[in-house]
């Protein structure tokens, strides 16, 4: 599954991460920080990657992002 979404033209991490999140469905960057074991600030950035290319959203829920 991985290599699919990386010959889609996501990178390595941003595939580990799209796939987590779509194991855990709605989840803290915190969470899928712990998840794909990596630094939690890597994980907003690619969360951010994955926004701009459309592939996931957040919401506002309790005042958190």
């Amino acid at each position: 599954m991985l290599e699919k979404l990386q010959k889609l033209g996501l990178s390595e991490k941003e595939s580990q991460l799209y796939f987590e999140l779509v194991k855990l469905g709605e989840s803290t960057a915190n969470e899928l920080a712990k998840q794909t074991s990596s630094n939690r600030t890597v994980t907003y950035n690619i969360l951010q990657q994955l926004v701009d290319k459309g592939l996931v959203a957040y919401i506002i829920k309790e005042k958190r992002r």
